[in-house]
C-alpha cells in the first residue's frame, strides 16, 4: 500500500487462479484497471473500473458509476441517485437506480433493451450505456 493506493499484483503464470478478497471501510472510492476476471463489491462510493474480459457487479454503489468490459456482464445498482456510464463490447448491461430524475442513453446493437426507467433527454443525472452486443435493462426502485 503506497499512501491511499491498494496495488494487487496478479501475475502468476500460466493456468493460474489468484483471487484477493480485499476488505474496505464502507463507501470507499474505487478506481483502476484489472485484466480478466470478476469484480464484486457492496456499499462502496463512487466507481471507476475497467476490465477487458470478466464481469463487473456492485450492489450499492453510492456513485458516480463507470464501468467498462470488452467482453463481459456489468451489473450495478445505485444507493444514491448520481450518473452512470455502462459499456460493454459483448455482453450484458444492467443498471438499477433510485428515483426516476435521470437524462438515459441506453443502446445496444445487437439485443433487447428492457427495465422501467424510459429513455429521457434531460435530468438531474445522466445516465449512458452501451452494449455492441448484449441485453440492456435500465430499472429505477
Amino acid at each position: 500500500m503506497t499512501g491511499s493506493t491498494l496495488e494487487l499484483d496478479g501475475a502468476c503464470g500460466n493456468h493460474c487462479v489468484v483471487s484477493y478478497p480485499v476488505t474496505l471501510p464502507d463507501r470507499t472510492a474505487v478506481t483502476g484497471k484489472r485484466g480478466a476476471g470478476e469484480f464484486e463489491a457492496g456499499k462502496i462510493g463512487s466507481l471507476d473500473l475497467t476490465m477487458p474480459a470478466g464481469r463487473i457487479a456492485v450492489q450499492d454503489s453510492a456513485g458516480p458509476v463507470k464501468a467498462a468490459t470488452t467482453v463481459g456482464e456489468v451489473d450495478l445498482a445505485l444507493s444514491a441517485a448520481a450518473g452512470a456510464t455502462v459499456r460493454t463490447d459483448v455482453g450484458a448491461g444492467a443498471l438499477t437506480v433510485p428515483g426516476a430524475d435521470y437524462a438515459v442513453s441506453a443502446k445496444t446493437s445487437v439485443g433487447e433493451r428492457s427495465g422501467t426507467l424510459p429513455d429521457r433527454p434531460t435530468g438531474a443525472h445522466r445516465i449512458e450505456i452501451r452494449s455492441c452486443a448484449g441485453q440492456i435493462r435500465l430499472d429505477s426502485r
